[in-house]
């Protein structure tokens, strides 16, 4: 539907007139998928402009009836920008099966852009946790019209991010109450957190928090090893695709943040261009940790960081400033301190090396931890990531800090052990 302003009554006909912010709308255009699935999108872009480049927003959380404020100043910068709802989503057609529905319709949507009359056909990414996943697997595409992205919070692996922690225990807790948030039976009321967490057995927690079975939870449960159905979805896996400028935002305290590490790691040892900012947030960077002081220089705007990074490679503007020398916040101080010095330009080391500093977990920054072992650490030396294998799933084995394992023998039955109280 495209909306127009009509200016008054001259003579027997109307006359178009240019939208009063300077904002032509087209909202729920239908883009039709390979397969003949439409998916709705809205498109914003400057009235009367020529050929643009474009930012590709694609959410499963409804891209609404307006041009949202946060992407208000990307078309006020003269960017189309093209928010759509994900298959089986709002105003989508289709079944939402967010472990394989993303890579065709993602190449699907760039295409059409691509080809609209209004595309300068250079199109850049964005967006946070879901919104940044699709962004890392259509960089995997490695379809002509991308030209880079900018995911927040994304991580890069199904598996260890959204389902399975490192040692094969499901994010139970996590996983049940996205569903439960966001993909709800049609009038199912919203059930309390522990009604579908501690329920047993897991294949029905699913129709507890949702009120219907829930597909895409079921084939997780199948597969609680790294297996080949895991790594055949995993961004980290075929990483070396990715040949776009990346530039990716982490939080100390997400739940993604190590991934978002692991991502950047190989993303340089490849020699690909990939900037990445992580601070003391949580998966949503707006919140305040309560009782934690990071002191005001923790609050750093993004788009800033965003409009520079896609005008450089969107618009062919000057290359965005080197970043200033990293400040580093030591455990338990509200205050930040410069490194040795060095910068970083897009992603490159362009100056000295910081010092070498340990980050403490949060598991080792406790009095009793530390007192229990000098473990369980952050570093720059890299550790070799064990994934959970089907013989080590039998064994349950867990790591524990200071590289303690609980080990199992594989038998029938359940496998049971005393712990001091969980609070």
């Amino acid at each position: 539907m495209r909306i127009r302003w009509l200016s008054p009554l001259l003579c027997c006909g109307f006359l178009w007139a240019a939208p009063p912010d300077g904002i032509e709308r087209e909202l729920d255009v239908r883009i039709h998928m390979r397969d003949g699935v439409e998916l709705s999108a809205n498109v914003f872009r400057p009235a009367s402009a020529a050929r643009l480049p474009a930012i590709l927003v694609r959410t499963p959380y409804n891209n609404g009836v307006d041009l949202a404020s946060a992407y208000r100043p990307f078309v006020l910068r003269g960017y189309a920008v093209v928010v759509q709802d994900v298959r089986g989503r709002y105003d989508s057609q289709g079944v939402f099966e967010p472990l394989r529905q993303e890579d065709a319709d993602s190449e699907d949507t760039l295409n059409w852009i691509g080809r609209q009359s209004w595309s300068n056909r250079r199109i850049g990414m964005l967006g946070g946790s879901y919104l940044g996943i699709v962004q890392w697997k259509s960089a995997l595409l490695e379809n002509p019209y991308l030209k880079a992205i900018f995911p927040v919070v994304a991580g890069c692996d199904d598996y260890f991010d959204r389902f399975y922690s490192t040692g094969g225990a499901l994010k139970l807790g996590q996983r049940l109450e996205w569903l439960s948030e966001n993909l709800r039976a049609p009038g199912f009321p919203k059930p309390d957190f522990h009604h579908f967490v501690l329920n047993l057995p897991l294949r029905t927690s699913d129709r507890l928090a949702t009120g219907h079975t829930v597909d895409f939870y079921q084939q997780a449960l199948d597969h609680p090893a790294y297996d080949a159905f895991w790594k055949n979805l995993s961004t980290r896996e075929k990483i070396e695709r990715v040949h776009v400028p990346v530039f990716s935002v982490g939080g100390w305290y997400d739940n993604f943040v190590e991934s978002d590490l692991e991502a950047f790691r190989l993303m340089r040892k490849n020699g690909r261009i990939h900037r990445l900012l992580i601070g003391p947030w949580p998966h949503n960077m707006s919140l305040d940790l309560p009782g934690a002081n990071f002191g005001a220089d923790a609050k750093v705007p993004i788009l800033p960081l965003q409009l520079e990074w896609f005008d450089y490679w969107l618009k062919g503007a000057p290359e965005p400033a080197a970043c200033t020398p990293s400040p580093i916040r030591r455990c338990g101080s509200s205050s930040w301190g410069p490194t040795a010095g060095g910068t970083r330009r897009n992603g490159r080391s362009a100056g000295p090396s910081p010092p070498s500093i340990t980050w403490r977990a949060a598991d080792a920054c406790s009095a009793a931890s530390q007192r229990a072992t000098d473990r369980g650490y952050l570093s720059t030396t890299p550790r070799t990531r064990r994934p959970p294998t089907a013989e080590r799933c039998a064994a349950i084995p867990r790591s524990l800090p200071g590289d303690r394992w609980i080990s199992g023998r594989s038998r029938p039955g359940p496998m049971c052990w005393s712990t001091r109280a969980l609070r």
